[in-house]
């Protein structure tokens, strides 16, 4: 699946970029400089593409402090991992997965930070724990705790590293009451095109059935 139509900048899909990118420029997006403007083409209409590159940019401006260089530096990112792939194509490889595999190259730099100052030992990279997710294909939502026991880190890891796909836009988070104790529990949905994404890279790694049986592990234990 593509990014989405690619009908004219609208008003909606500007403010979806803004409000992840730089809400600052919410008032005054009729001066659009010209490579926000081919990040916009890309997403089309598509909300989720929208977010998720937003995020990302966003991600970038903290470390270089200029939207538009920020937004520079993402269209050359973005570009140069298209040439890369060259002119056959992995057929799962769309605009949306080269997006979120972008999103994914950022989180290893802040998995990094967040792993060396805490001594935590994560066996996974941050795109096998993302590709892991792969196992909301049977749920709609799967808790916290039972993602701590699959990647076999505690459960404040577990929730931190979530966290960093919520900021990245890669995923969500909610709380449920599940009726024990009256207590909500937090949990995991994920959109259908980031399950898309998970379902592909665990396949290109081959261990798809081995994050359904942890996820049956993460329940039973």
């Amino acid at each position: 699946m593509d990014f989405g139509a690619r009908g004219p900048l609208g008003p909606v899909s500007v403010a979806i970029f803004l409000t992840h990118a730089a809400e600052s420029l919410l008032q005054g997006w009729a001066n659009l400089f010209p490579s926000m403007v081919k990040i916009l083409t890309w997403c089309g209409v598509l909300p989720i593409a929208l977010s998720v590159t937003g995020s990302a940019v966003a991600y970038v401006v903290r470390g270089i402090g200029s939207v538009e260089r920020a937004c520079d530096f993402y269209v050359t990112d973005f570009e140069e991992r298209r040439t890369n792939l060259g002119v056959e194509r992995d057929p799962h490889s769309t605009s949306v997965s080269d997006g979120v595999f972008l999103s994914l190259k950022y989180l290893r730099i802040e998995f990094k930070k967040w792993k060396a100052p805490k001594a935590v030992d994560v066996e996974h990279t941050i795109i096998d724990l993302y590709a892991s997710l792969c196992v909301l294909s049977n749920h709609v939502w799967v808790l916290v705790s039972v993602l701590s026991r699959m990647w076999k880190v505690d459960k404040k890891s577990a929730l931190d590293i979530v966290n960093l796909f919520c900021e990245m836009s890669l995923a969500g988070i909610s709380f449920r009451n599940t009726g024990v104790d009256a207590k909500e529990v937090a949990g995991l949905p994920l959109h259908d095109l980031h399950l898309e994404f998970c379902q592909q890279q665990a396949k290109s790694k081959n261990n798809e059935s081995a994050w359904h049986a942890a996820l049956l592990y993460g329940y039973l234990e």
